[in-house]
């Protein structure tokens, strides 16, 4: 035997084989492994056409010819590959985290589980089921590394005992989300990152380090939630900042970004802005650097909340002593209480232009080191 043709033909359907070489006189038979050919016509001593009966899985079968002398010699020639053929991924994507489950549809499947092993581009998929030679089961592997500088979109392919299934574009499966790399490399989630981050109110910067724990790595659209952060004295005003335990920092597929969970400020004068969210940008889409910004209320003014119950204080007493009989020693009093009295309002009056009744307050986070990449 020279030659097949064709080499390759797809599981699940009959297919007419070609078979070229010599000595094809007296032809008794023609195998495909141990099965035999449905039909075959003797076009020649050199040239067989015959009919293979359809296989419902995929395989490698050695075709042999047996004629009155004996059968074919075997050779790499005879080799007949019945291959598996994927007709449909659904669904057709899903997130660079991986964890979706996919259903492969096609031909060639070998029952079972794991039986039939599925690739998204270089990545195996960590398992799969074949409840028929015509549907699989499988969870969608994550991205690694393999859609870096691409478009996300790869071709799955099955080996069914051996033999690849070929390519086309009904086996596309593509991946869509965040990812974050360090150095090129692929963030897995839970990873623990220390970054450097920048908060400011007006004319004030700080420098705290934030310790981010990327949880939905491959998600969307929230990238990371970074842990506790306080920071301290902050030149030149001496701001004060506090990020609450467990804050998220999102970004979206169209690049804005918030914190959410709240971020507070505080000045040496005792005044406490707070706020529930941040919003903002990527400042560039290519890393993990974040600006996100809010106005903030006024929450507490602590200099007040000082002077207000020593005020309510002056304020009983005198209504109290108001209401006695009039002495000199109760006029004394009197008089006592109320110089207090104006004093502390004088100061509540102070206390409450120290206060803006809101502040802006920024919030940088960034890693040179770290870059982000979104598809879909």
């Amino acid at each position: 035997m020279a030659a097949l043709s064709p080499a390759k033909v797809a599981a699940g359907a009959p297919a007419q084989v070609q078979i070229t070489g010599s000595g094809f006189t007296s032809v008794r038979a023609v195998m495909f492994g141990t099965v035999p050919a449905s039909r075959f016509t003797v076009e020649s001593p050199n040239s067989i056409v015959a009919e293979m009966p359809a296989f419902a899985e995929a395989r490698r079968a050695h075709v042999r010819v047996l004629t009155a002398a004996g059968q074919s010699v075997h050779t790499t020639a005879d080799a007949l590959s019945i291959v598996p053929v994927i007709t449909a991924v659904e669904p057709s994507g899903g997130l660079l985290g991986g964890g979706s489950a996919v259903i492969v549809k096609g031909v060639g499947f070998a029952i079972g589980s794991d039986t039939s092993h599925f690739k998204f581009a270089q990545i195996a998929a960590p398992g799969s089921r074949c409840d028929s030679h015509t549907e699989c089961t499988l969870t969608a592997p994550p991205a690694g590394n393999l859609t870096l500088g691409g478009s996300g979109t790869v071709d799955v392919r099955a080996n069914v005992n051996g033999v690849l299934s070929p390519i086309g574009p009904q086996d596309r499966f593509s991946y869509r989300g965040t990812m974050l790399l360090r150095e090129g490399t692929l963030l897995a989630p839970g990873t623990q990152l220390t970054m450097r981050a920048v908060l400011g109110g007006a004319g004030t910067v700080c420098y705290p380090h934030l310790v981010a724990r990327i949880e939905a790595n491959g998600g969307e659209p929230a990238i990371a939630s970074l842990g506790a952060a306080e920071y301290g004295s902050c030149e030149p005003s001496r701001w004060r900042g506090v990020l609450p335990d467990g804050f998220g920092l999102n970004i979206a597929a169209d690049g804005s970004a918030t914190v959410g969970g709240g971020v507070g400020v505080s000045t040496p004068e005792g005044c406490v802005y707070g706020g529930e969210q941040l919003t903002g940008r990527q400042l560039d889409s290519r890393t993990l650097d974040v600006y996100v910004s809010a106005t903030l209320p006024l929450e507490v003014n602590r200099e007040l909340a000082r002077i207000e119950p020593q005020l309510e204080e002056a304020t009983s007493e005198l209504a109290w002593l108001l209401e006695r009989e009039k002495s000199a020693e109760v006029e004394e009093e009197i008089a006592w209480w109320s110089k207090r009295r104006a004093k502390l309002l004088e100061e509540a009056t102070e206390a409450e232009e120290i206060c803006a009744p809101s502040t802006g307050v920024g919030l940088t986070v960034e890693d040179e080191l770290v870059n982000v990449a979104q598809l879909g």
